[in-house]
Protein backbone atom coordinates (compact mmCIF):
# COMPACT_ATOMS: atom_id res chain seq x y z
CA UNK A 1 0.00 0.00 0.00
CA UNK A 2 3.18 2.09 0.43
CA UNK A 3 3.08 2.88 -3.55
CA UNK A 4 -0.51 4.05 -3.58
CA UNK A 5 -0.07 6.21 -0.55
CA UNK A 6 3.23 7.62 -2.39
CA UNK A 7 1.14 8.44 -5.79
CA UNK A 8 -1.30 10.09 -3.46
CA UNK A 9 1.30 12.26 -1.54
CA UNK A 10 3.14 13.31 -4.94
CA UNK A 11 -0.72 14.18 -6.52
CA UNK A 12 -1.45 16.20 -3.58
CA UNK A 13 1.89 17.68 -3.00
CA UNK A 14 1.00 17.09 0.64
CA UNK A 15 2.12 14.17 3.26
CA UNK A 16 1.17 11.29 3.18
CA UNK A 17 -1.86 10.75 5.14
CA UNK A 18 -4.18 7.47 6.08
CA UNK A 19 -7.67 8.38 5.20
CA UNK A 20 -8.82 5.56 7.01
CA UNK A 21 -11.32 6.30 10.06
Amino acid sequence: VAEVVAAIALATGSEPVDPRP
